[in-house]
């Protein structure tokens, strides 16, 4: 019988300690601090003026109806970089069946002009570069009397600061 209240009060004094440890709460603690960021941007540009992304032909007849096979139009454009993060672009054409556009460049008009496609520009608008863009009639029956938008087109995407 001894031996069975000793039992007894060892599983009474286990199920009281279990549940005085359920009750058991400790101490804790945490801490955090912030700061404001803020993302930066690019924003490329065309020639001079912001919107404005009509290509200026330099050759007389080059905006009237009077190009004829092998006349070739030129145009240089200043590529900018208004926004606050280093850029790379790349350059295309916009072509239609009846006009072959191609184009040289980008040069970087502070360091010399290298040439290269994609282009880089530091933020903000101190080191423009310039490309060179051409088009001509293609020499096709078809194409008499066509007119079309033709050009180049920038892509640009941000890159880390080199």
């Amino acid at each position: 019988m001894t031996r069975s209240l000793a039992s007894l009060f060892f599983i009474a004094l286990a199920l009281g300690m279990l549940a005085a440890g359920g009750v058991y709460a400790p101490f804790t603690d945490s801490d955090s601090d912030s700061g404001t960021v803020t993302a930066g941007d690019i924003s490329i540009r065309l020639n001079t003026l912001k919107g404005v992304n009509e290509v200026v032909w330099d050759m007389p007849g080059c905006v009237r109806d009077n190009m004829s096979p092998g006349h070739v139009c030129t145009a240089t454009l200043t590529v900018h970089n208004d926004g606050s993060v280093w850029l790379e672009y790349t350059v295309s054409t916009i072509e239609t069946p009846c006009f072959d556009v191609s184009f040289t460049g980008p040069f970087d008009t502070a360091n010399g002009g290298d040439g290269n496609n994609p282009g880089r520009l530091p933020p903000g608008d101190a080191d423009p570069e310039t490309i060179v863009a051409t088009v001509a009639v293609v020499d096709d029956d078809a194409c008499q009397g066509a007119h079309a938008s033709v050009g180049i087109t920038v892509t640009a995407s941000s890159i880390p600061t080199p």
